[in-house]
């Protein structure tokens, strides 16, 4: 199989996924640290300036959230809104984003 059809496939799987991942996870999964994955995200207007997501990210199937008994939020990465991520961060720093990954 050729690198194109593994990233195509690896794409295809992530995105379909119904499973969410935290901040820290998705930042691996993309080669970059957590803090900085934060804030990139509230810069591109997914996340408000308390790191709780835009309820149309919600809506778009791009993040979740997990609210804890004390009433914090801790965001989620969905597999679609790690790809597009993956897209954003790609295309702007393409040295600086593993593409190993996909």
């Amino acid at each position: 199989m050729n690198l194109r059809l593994k990233k195509t496939a690896f794409h295809d799987e992530v995105v379909a996924s119904h499973d969410m991942v935290t901040v820290s996870a998705a930042a691996k999964a993309i080669s970059t640290g957590r803090n900085r994955l934060l804030e990139f995200m509230r810069d591109i207007g997914w996340l408000m300036w308390n790191n709780e997501p835009y309820q149309d990210k919600i809506d778009q199937g791009l993040l979740g959230f997990k609210m804890h008994e004390d009433k914090r939020i801790t965001p989620l990465v969905t597999g679609k809104g790690l790809s597009k991520l993956h897209a954003f961060c790609y295309s702007m720093f393409p040295t600086s984003v593993s593409s190993n990954e996909y």
